[in-house]
């Protein structure tokens, strides 16, 4: 464990210690590894990603499904002096523009998680323009409305490595003719897409 994560539980914190494996499970999402932990409630699982958070460059994005929780957690960090926001379906369109600006997001951010509802303001909200914006080896994942990811951007993005991977819950035109874009060079077996690209509609 390395001596940051635990000056950063101490003084932003207040505990003294880590508890049971949160020292290794900090340790190896901090150095870039995977982590897949199942922790009883109260067990000390919103250390296990904020840490890690704090300690790697760019932005941490957690995706919740409770708005509740969202709101607990984010009020809680902001007392302790951590810059935190979220971003759900209860905000308004100005509350979230004031969350963060949208480029600058795009621009810090290693994994970009949509949940929004399809308005004439996020309609494709998500085109090739912002796609060129993010980081290079982003990932994208829209969950939300079809419309509010420009689909036939993420073939291209995916080819020059602009995109990592995606994974698509949603598509602007369900079922999607033979000659989707996305679709088709999700069926092409001599295409990046094929292997890195989740289709789900």
């Amino acid at each position: 464990m390395t001596h940051t994560a635990l000056d950063i539980l101490q003084q932003t914190y207040g505990y003294p210690e880590f508890r049971g494996h949160q020292a290794d499970i900090i340790d190896h999402l901090t150095t870039g590894g995977d982590a897949l932990v199942l922790m009883p409630t109260g067990g000390g699982k919103s250390l296990c990603y904020q840490i890690p958070s704090l300690l790697r460059p760019g932005v941490g994005i957690v995706v919740s499904p409770l708005i509740a929780l969202m709101q607990d957690q984010v009020d809680a960090l902001r007392q302790l002096g951590i810059r935190a926001a979220f971003l759900n379906s209860s905000l308004s369109m100005s509350d979230v523009r004031r969350v963060e600006e949208l480029d600058d997001l795009l621009a810090q951010a290693f994994v970009i998680s949509s949940h929004c509802p399809l308005t004439e303001q996020t309609r494709h909200i998500v085109d090739a323009a912002a796609i060129a914006k993010m980081q290079p080896g982003t990932y994208l994942i829209n969950t939300s409305r079809g419309g509010v990811v420009d689909t036939s951007a993420i073939p291209a993005a995916i080819e020059s490595g602009q995109l990592a991977g995606a994974a698509i819950d949603v598509l602007e035109v369900e079922p999607p003719p033979e000659d989707y874009p996305l679709i088709a060079a999700w069926r092409d077996p001599n295409h990046p897409a094929h292997d890195r690209v989740i289709v789900n509609p």
